[in-house]
This record gives C-alpha cells, structure tokens and sequence, in this order.
C-alpha cells in the first residue's frame, strides 16, 4: 500500500463522509433480521445505501489512497457488516479506478453498474450470511386479519366488543331465548348470571384459547390464529430460513438494481459539488487513440 505524500482534504472529507454513512447505514438495521419486519428506519437506511455507494464511486474515479478507506474498519466495532461496508467501498473504488483509467469519457451512469454488480453481491451475501441464525419465518399480520375476516360470519359476537362484552352479550342472548318476556324465569337466570359468565368464558377459552376479558374478540381471534398457523409450521422452520435468506438476497438485490441510477444521480452531484469547492482537482487531457474502419 502506497501513501500518499500530503495528506487531501478531500480525501479526508470522503472518508469522514463515507464513515458517517455507513454507521448510520449499520444504525439502520437494514442489514439485520429487521429487514423481515421493513419499516421506515430500513426505507432511511436504504437511502443511506444509496449515499455509501454514490460516495465509493467518486472515490473511485478520483484515485482515492487506500488509506483513507481504513477508518471504515472503525465501523467493524460495531457489526460484521462494518467490515463488510470497508471490503465494498475498496472493491468498488480500485474496481472503478481501474476502469477509468482505461475509457475516454467518464460515464457515472455506467460506472454505477459496477458499484452494484460483484462488489454488491458479496456484501448482500455477507449480509444475508450474518442474518441467516436469527431469521425466523412469522405468518404476517394480514394473513392473520385475513382469516379473522373471513370468520367474522360466524363469530359468537361482533368482533370490536371487548371480552367481558361479548360474555354478557351471549348471557343476554341466552336468556332472552329461554325466557323471553317471562320475569320470573328471567329473574332465575339472573340470579346465576355470575356462573353463566363462568361457563361462557371458559366456552371460549376452549374456542379461542388466546380469550381475553380486556381485549377485544378480533385481537384475541388473531392472537389464536397467529398461533396456530406458527404451531403448524414450527416443524419446517429450518427449510423455511432457507426461503427467507433467499427471499431476502433477491430483495436486496433488487433493491440494488433500483439504487444503481440513484447512486449515480448522488455521485454527480457530489463530484460537482466537491469539484466546485476545490475538494477535488479537474482537468481535461487529450488521448491518442488509434481507430479502423473498412
């Protein structure tokens, strides 16, 4: 590794840049098991994907010293995936360095193919492989609501009264179908309503075994559904972290195809914006290049 003679401002700049992003890109949690439960923090940290790279690549065309990549490796004090935001940054910037020594005309737009090709890869699939023993798969809550739904029909009581409601809600209904207009027989029932309300509930428990006084039939009918459909599929939780990393990895790759012409909107303009205030130097040079045609 060379260093460099005197150290750069811009340098110093896209690395402070680069180690701030990717700390909050880490703080995120997009590169955690919360990526399964997406919510606006991961939606922020995907943007923040999309600086980190815009960043690598004017690193890249601008010959950026290896060394300013090293504070990176502070962020390895917080998640495997620090270092893993460092390995990406360095492949993508010596990739790009490379390439760009090689072409006419630089092109951010098909310079950002490469941020987003094999060096991507590899930091979803080390993203993917650190995840892997804490993914789970959970019947999601519209399937759940779905089902709740659909039984609604023949729910014992409206599904928004509370527990105890819908228990003097049946006890009503039991005793206007026994007694109708009859105050004695009404009276009888009354005086054992406390033991109604007993029988009831436990009736329920045993049809919805997540019953609860306090909260209401719906939530306790999803409560029961949620369980179920977990029990059921408990046995197959293995297989299913399978399908879970693999539905995770094709996200995050798909995600990259979207990111790649955001990444090189951002990278423009933070090459003018650091062009303009002298961070880094721009000049023109003529090339020889030797043509044929028939």
């Amino acid at each position: 590794m060379e260093l460099p003679k005197e150290l750069s401002l811009g340098g110093a700049v896209l690395s402070g840049a680069m180690l701030i992003t990717g700390f909050l890109l880490i703080q995120s949690g997009l590169f955690s098991a919360a990526i399964m439960s997406p919510d606006k923090t991961i939606l922020i940290g995907i943007g923040f994907l999309a600086v980190f790279s815009s960043l690598a690549l004017i690193a890249g065309i601008s010959h950026l010293n290896l060394v300013y990549f090293l504070p990176l490796l502070l962020l390895s004090l917080f998640s495997i995936m620090g270092f893993g935001l460092f390995a990406y940054a360095v492949l993508v910037a010596r990739k790009l360095g490379s390439l760009e020594k090689n072409i006419v005309k630089t092109n951010l737009t098909n310079l950002a193919g490469v941020a987003y090709g094999l060096p991507y890869l590899i930091l979803i699939g080390l993203m993917v492989w650190n995840i892997y023993p804490a993914l789970s798969f959970q019947i999601p809550d519209q399937v759940a609501d779905f089902v709740v739904e659909f039984t609604e029909p023949v729910s014992p009581c409206p599904l928004d009264m509370t527990g105890i409601e819908c228990v003097d809600y049946l006890v009503d209904s039991y005793t206007e179908r026994q007694c109708g207009t009859d105050t004695i027989c009404i009276n009888i029932i009354n005086s054992q309503k406390d033991i109604l309300r007993t029988q009831m509930i436990n009736e329920m428990k045993l049809t919805i075994p997540d019953f609860s006084e306090d909260s209401t039939v719906r939530d306790s009918m999803r409560a029961t559904v949620v369980d179920t459909m977990n029990n059921m599929i408990t046995p197959y939780q293995d297989e299913l972290k399978i399908v879970a990393a693999v539905l995770v990895f094709l996200s995050m790759e798909f995600i990259g195809r979207l990111l790649q012409g955001i990444a090189s909107i951002l990278s423009t303009l933070g090459l003018r914006a650091m062009v303009s205030s002298k961070l880094i130097k721009e000049k023109t040079i003529k090339v020889d290049k030797t043509v044929y045609s028939i």
